[in-house]
């Protein structure tokens, strides 16, 4: 069976059973490695995101000190294009985080 890969556009055969490959032989390592690597950093923008929460709840910390982890919070979260996350959002997402 004849595919056109996705990356290259080049056709290749394909005789297997199961699944067709999307890729051909040559590509499909850079291909899926490529997406290893994106997995890999949203685990780590993730795990950044906890470091910065401070592991405890937020009624011991000063007001101050909340604001600024928010702001820390904020900055990371737009980095990553996503929205900002409100006060109260934040405070329920670091107390359910202990």
């Amino acid at each position: 069976m004849e595919i056109i890969c996705q990356h290259c556009k080049k056709s290749f055969s394909h005789t297997g059973k199961g699944r067709h490959p999307k890729y051909c032989p040559s590509c499909q390592r850079q291909a899926y490695g490529t997406r290893r690597l994106q997995l890999q950093e949203q685990r780590q923008a993730v795990q950044r995101q906890r470091s910065v929460l401070n592991p405890g709840p937020a009624h011991k910390l000063s007001l101050d000190a909340v604001l600024q982890e928010l702001a820390q919070f904020n900055a990371l979260r737009r980095a990553e294009g996503r929205s900002v996350v409100s006060y109260g959002r934040y405070i329920a997402m670091r107390d359910r985080l202990r």
